[in-house]
């Protein structure tokens, strides 16, 4: 009786509930008589205000009491407070829809002819609240989870496309420049084998013909090199006019004399 006082005691601090040390002396009480239904439902309901207003409560000791609950609403089916105090474990469990039966089976029992009926049932209409606020925030959490799960499927999905395509197109570029090195490197073998020819034969000529010899092999050379510069877009279409020019001139001039 004393462990029950003040629990009672800690529930009416002036600065609010002081509901851990309302629990620890109501756990003193039940521990004293466990079989004592006002002592069961007084630590369940101490318990679930505990857990009702953020404290950390283990989910296996709501559902012990959930269970002791259970068993008190059998002996006594008829006593408004068991099923007040069930509705409340029901909704930290998850189960609302037996919460809400349960507390309106609370307040179907009560008697309006009894001592301070009005404060009960201004108490189990607070529970109800509660419960539908938590049901309805549970709901919004899942759907807020939800969307959040999709957001993130979507974006990785997009980051993942978005990493292949810069591979593919990393892939092109250095299969392109690969392309691109090995035909500058085959046109430079190609050139450096018909100077080297080109050389070989005019020093066997006179030397007019050796100039004309070399002066078309420089006129190849540039054009060569400018149409290289052309298909590889090396540079801009303007800028390839003058070596176009002076190759094709050199050539002609090759020639003609």
């Amino acid at each position: 009786m004393r462990a029950v006082l003040d629990s009672d005691m800690a529930m009416l601090e002036q600065a609010g509930p002081d509901l851990v040390t309302a629990l620890r002396h109501a756990e003193t009480a039940l521990a004293a008589y466990p079989g004592n239904l006002a002592l069961v439902a007084h630590h369940a309901r101490i318990l679930a205000e505990h857990a009702w207003s953020g404290g950390a409560t283990e989910q296996a000791d709501l559902a012990s009491a959930m269970g002791r609950m259970e068993r008190a609403i059998e002996t006594d089916p008829e006593r408004p407070r068991f099923r007040a105090v069930h509705a409340q474990l029901a909704g930290l469990l998850g189960d609302f829809s037996l919460a809400l039966t349960s507390i309106q089976r609370a307040l179907d029992l009560e008697d309006s002819e009894q001592p301070g009926y009005a404060m009960r049932v201004v108490e189990y209409h607070r529970i109800r609240a509660d419960i539908t606020l938590h049901h309805e925030a549970t709901a919004i959490r899942g759907r807020l989870d939800e969307a959040t799960a999709q957001v993130a499927d979507t974006l990785q999905e997009r980051l993942d496309k978005a990493v292949a395509d810069v591979e593919e197109r990393a892939k092109s570029e250095i299969g392109k420049v690969r392309s691109e090195t090995l035909g500058t490197l085959g046109l430079l073998a190609a050139v450096i084998a018909f100077i080297v020819t080109t050389t070989q034969i005019a020093d066997r000529q006179p030397v007019d013909e050796a100039l004309r010899l070399l002066t078309g092999c420089a006129g190849m050379l540039s054009l060569v090199f400018t149409a290289f510069a052309a298909v590889f877009g090396v540079v801009r279409p303007t800028r390839l006019i003058l070596p176009a020019l002076l190759g094709s001139g050199l050539l002609l001039v090759a020639f003609l004399t």
